[in-house]
């Protein structure tokens, strides 16, 4: 419009040789077309930009009605958690619910919470000991924590509803019974793991470490490790918290717990579960032989308690801190530290050093007690231990992706089961991170060679979600069902919510086939818990009386909430080796939900109600609540 207007606006011959000088009745002409194209142009620019208002306005009518679709979802939940049978389950999904609803509306949110409090106001100590299944929570003290700071978060009037009184009285009350928990535990270790473990959950969460019966909490963890690995392996690092972070650690309660990790060398080879030791008595102590590490003792446990032990000794002001108790432990880890932190190895000397002033004479008795020739190693001095340590070495540079120098040393490791196992976990490692690279064929190759279980399922599971051709994808989908169906129930959890959310976004239809492989593997570990049998001694003694297994790799798989390992028992140590594949976005039903994309909502909910439950039900329902709100 402007250039034609620049023409029309030029003077006589300007730019045209030919043009001829215009009289003023053509130039009135000129312009009035000029002005009924101007008004035609403008009513044409007005109806666009009404109708793109218009089209603008209805998708954000849609939106909005679409962000109040699911907001009314989220509020009506509360009504379907009111009817859990657990009143702990339904108080902490109410309450959890409730910060959800709270961002997005905050007086449906604040209604919410209303209702988890006036729940938590009438719960009892009685409602966590008697719970028959697994709990969000192990105990009132850590609700109550949890919940009251939330919802003051979402409304400052609900401060009036924290109940302080009463939960504090209800706090003391689970505090005196957190040995006679601990006692429970202990007997329910070998029937009831999981239950057996939330209890003394609930005894640590509940208590102080100067109250707490740490000598069964020790034989307790013992007892758990010989019927589920996983369990202890969760609960053993909060132990070891409970003693060292408290505000006056004390060295003799450290000590205490050491015996899960150490012995002698004499009792090494007596069953872990039975925790022998060989007790010293210097002045007012009890010192425990810590020479051999416990054949169930992980690399990682005796590191994280060495750390431990490094912010212990040096909390010398507090009046319950025994520098003979604290000399023992430090003196007897010296030998361990180069081998499990190398990066606290001067830390600990100067710390030594200095409770051995504070220790005096009495230090010099330890010193004694553990003299290198108290007891003989049975294992034949220094070769297992250097067996041990070029493991560790192996491992580290196949983290590392250092293949070939890690199959090098591979080859002076001279113990047949243990090279064998560490050469599967170099082609695991080796074909993931060809799958990094989207190198199918030779990350297949490798799959392929592998024994069946955990470690193929989830390659297999990389694979589908790396390559471009359906067909191809659902062929590797298939083959990833098929390892999965050999494994136990929580296992195969596992490896159905890799696979789900390692496919769902290039195909939701088998994307929520493998969710719900996933649903019916938790139904089955909830009806038949703990068939599988953790042992990662299995490959070199393997008893035909046991649970444990050869033929897949599901006896060496330690998984919980600190890793997804395969385990190598070296016969002097062991060492976790994570599972990791790319492309496997997650292992769990709180991940796989958020990316369910493909996947409506209400399919989603149909499929979460179908699980048996309550605590993992409730926990899936809040994550779809969080993803619809937009959280």
């Amino acid at each position: 419009m402007l250039f034609g207007a620049f023409l029309m606006d030029r003077p006589p011959g300007c730019g045209d040789p030919t043009a001829t000088a215009r009289t003023p009745a053509r130039i009135l002409a000129r312009s009035r077309q000029s002005e009924w194209m101007t008004g035609l142009i403008g009513l044409l620019l007005v109806s666009v930009i009404g109708g793109y208002a218009v089209a603008q306005e209805g998708r954000t009518a849609a939106l909005i009605t679409e962000q109040q679709r699911n907001r009314d979802w989220a509020v009506a939940l509360g009504a379907r958690f009111d009817q859990l049978h657990d009143p702990v389950v339904a108080t902490y999904a109410l309450g959890r619910l409730a910060e959800t609803v709270c961002a997005n509306d905050p007086v449906a949110g604040a209604e919410l919470f209303r209702n988890s409090l006036g729940r938590l106001r009438l719960l009892s100590s009685t409602a966590f000991n008697s719970a028959r299944h697994r709990l969000p929570v192990p105990s009132f003290s850590t609700l109550w924590k949890t919940l009251t700071p939330a919802a003051a978060k979402c409304s400052a009037d609900l401060r009036q509803l924290d109940d302080r009184e009463h939960a504090k009285a209800k706090m003391l009350e689970e505090r005196q019974q957190a040995n006679g928990n601990l006692g429970r535990a202990l007997s329910l270790a070998s029937s009831d793991p999981d239950r057996a473990a939330q209890l003394a959950r609930t005894a640590i969460s509940a208590s102080d470490p100067m109250l707490l019966d740490v000598p069964t909490l020790t034989l307790f963890l013992s007892n758990l490790r010989d019927r589920a690995a996983d369990l202890a392996d969760e609960l053993f690092p909060e132990a070891l918290n409970f003693i060292a972070s408290a505000r006056q650690p004390n060295p003799e309660l450290l000590l205490e717990l050491g015996e899960y990790l150490f012995t002698s060398y004499t009792y090494r080879e007596v069953p872990d579960v039975q925790q022998a030791s060989e007790i010293y008595s210097v002045g007012t102590a009890s010192i425990a032989n810590f020479s051999a590490n416990r054949n169930s003792s992980s690399s990682e446990d005796i590191r994280q308690y060495i750390d431990a032990a490094l912010k212990v000794l040096t909390a010398t002001n507090d009046p319950y801190y025994d520098p003979v108790a604290a000399y023992a432990i430090g003196y007897q880890l010296l030998p361990k530290v180069d081998d499990f932190a190398p990066d606290s190895a001067d830390d600990l000397r100067k710390a030594v050093a200095a409770v051995r002033l504070l220790a005096g004479a009495q230090a010099g008795q330890v010193e004694s007690a553990f003299a290198p020739s108290s007891a003989a190693d049975p294992e034949g001095g220094e070769a297992p231990r250097r067996r041990d340590l070029m493991v560790g070495r192996v491992l580290t540079s196949v983290v590392a992706g250092r293949f070939a120098e890690a199959r090098d040393m591979l080859t002076s490791v001279d113990d047949l089961p243990v090279s064998s196992q560490v050469g599967s976990l170099i082609d695991f490692a080796e074909s993931a991170v060809a799958l990094g690279r989207k190198d199918v064929p030779w990350s297949l190759t490798l799959a392929n060679g592998l024994r069946g279980g955990v470690k193929r399922a989830l390659l297999y599971a990389g694979l589908a979600a790396a390559t471009q051709d359906h067909g191809e994808a659902l062929g590797y989908s298939s083959l990833a069902v098929g390892d999965t169906e050999l494994l136990p129930a929580e296992q195969r959890m596992i490896t159905a919510a890799g696979l789900a959310g390692a496919i769902l976004r290039a195909d939701a239809a088998n994307g929520f086939n493998a969710l719900n492989l996933f649903v019916e593997a938790a139904n089955d570990a909830y009806s038949n818990p703990r068939e599988g049998r953790f042992d990662p001694q299995v490959l070199r003694n393997h008893s035909v009386l046991s649970k444990s297994t050869a033929y897949t790799d599901s006896s060496l798989i330690l998984a919980n909430s600190r890793c997804l390992c395969e385990v190598v028992d070296t016969g002097r140590g062991r060492h976790n080796f994570p599972l990791k594949v790319p492309g496997l976005q997650t292992t769990d039903l709180a991940g796989v939900v958020r990316i369910a994309y493909g996947i409506s909502a209400e399919r989603l909910e149909t499929l979460l109600l179908a699980l048996r439950d309550e605590t993992l039900m409730a926990a899936g329902l809040n994550t779809l609540a969080s993803v619809r709100l937009g959280r």
